[in-house]
């Protein structure tokens, strides 16, 4: 409440400024900016289009100031005109690229967003903004090693810099590297203890580590911070039921004795009934819980597919079945086309449940080729 008192203090005072001097534009344009940070657009237009009015190209700021306030709306033809015309008349006027690729990156047109955000980026190599930005489009395009490289530059020169440090958590969350997603997710979310989106990441990242506890108070937090965020919703939902589960599982499954124990010390190989994916155990126990890294699931060892003594399947379900299949390529080279055709498959289902159908749709194309390559092998 006191940082909207103050903003409503400014508010008014520069009001009498106004009131005192009709002519004044740069009351009109700092009121609207106050006017903006408040989600008032409508009255953030009026006074920028009165600052235009009054003071023309002196102050090119006040027609980016417009042009993004138009982009909050929804109005992109409007702010791509304004930025567009700042652009024309002030080639190397760094915010007005920035502006016009914002607006193509909410157009999810990552190839003219990079465009434009990279000639902000030339006039001014210290824009944390704007590489901030840049990265979020490389994000989207799948492209994370670019992502983390604009991310990092842009919390190097701008470590409050929250949305950035937020974005490239969850590039590392996509990258599977949990511990450093939820390091940047936390500094985010202690420079910004409402950063909703943040919150609802974490917690996917402590889903994802099976930590079910903090996951629940995390996409809780970011719930109530942001009720209508259906993704933190649906998220939350299958956590609660993973973290059922676990809980029914600790409290009926008992260990088995060694005696009573059908199977000897000797290392097994088995797959995961959901997707394939194979994994070693040196001591199995029937009744042993296995949670999937490839498709976030889990099994029971008695539940397993294919147990077996060697390392080669015996027999192929699931799946991946038609990628085992077959003998007359090298085991070594099948393998590796394979663990990358599984983990493509899991990040399009992360990407998926987040709404990013774009980048679902990279990853995608990407598996369709390790497909066309095993299918030549």
């Amino acid at each position: 409440m006191a940082h909207e008192k103050s903003i409503d203090e400014q508010i008014a005072s520069q009001s009498e400024f106004i009131l005192l001097d009709p002519t004044f534009s740069y009351a009109f344009g700092h009121r609207g900016q106050l006017y903006l940070s408040k989600g008032d657009y409508e009255r953030a237009l009026a006074d920028f289009s009165e600052a235009i009015r009054l003071c023309g190209w002196w102050n090119p700021g006040n027609y980016c100031n417009r042009g993004d306030c138009y982009r909050r709306k929804g109005d992109y033809e409007r702010a791509f005109a304004d930025f567009s015309e700042v652009i024309r008349r002030k080639p190397e006027y760094s915010e007005a690229f920035q502006g016009r690729g914002n607006c193509h990156r909410m157009k999810a047109d990552y190839e003219r967003a990079i465009a434009d955000l990279s000639e902000a980026i030339r006039i001014n190599p210290k824009y944390s903004w704007a590489l901030g930005i840049r990265g979020e489009c490389y994000r989207m395009k799948g492209d994370y090693e670019r992502a983390i490289a604009d991310l990092s530059e842009a919390v190097r020169l701008d470590p409050t810099y929250s949305w950035a440090l937020g974005t490239r958590g969850e590039c590392y969350r996509m990258k599977g590297d949990y511990e450093r997603a939820i390091a940047d997710l936390s500094e985010a979310i202690r420079l910004d203890p409402k950063y909703s989106w943040a919150l609802g990441h974490r917690g996917e990242c402590y889903r994802m580590k099976g930590d079910y506890e903090r996951a629940i108070a995390d996409l809780s937090e970011a719930i109530r911070l942001d009720p209508k965020n259906s993704w933190a919703i649906d998220v939350l939902s299958k956590t609660k039921h993973a973290n059922s589960k676990q809980q029914e599982t600790k409290q009926t499954t008992k260990p088995v004795p060694p005696t009573a124990n059908p199977i000897t010390a000797q290392r097994h190989y088995l797959d995961c009934p959901n997707c394939g994916k194979y994994y070693a155990v040196d001591q199995v126990n029937p009744q042993q819980r296995i949670d999937c890294s490839n498709c976030d699931g889990w099994f029971l060892v008695k539940d397993a597919l294919n147990l077996r003594t060697t390392r080669e399947r015996v027999e192929t379900k699931g799946f991946f079945q038609r990628l085992w299949s077959g003998s007359s390529i090298e085991r070594s080279n099948r393998e590796q086309l394979v663990s990358r055709a599984e983990t493509y498959q899991s990040i399009i289902r992360n990407e998926m449940l987040k709404g990013n159908h774009a980048a679902a749709q990279v990853w995608q194309l990407k598996l369709n080729e390790i497909m066309r390559q095993i299918d030549n092998l």
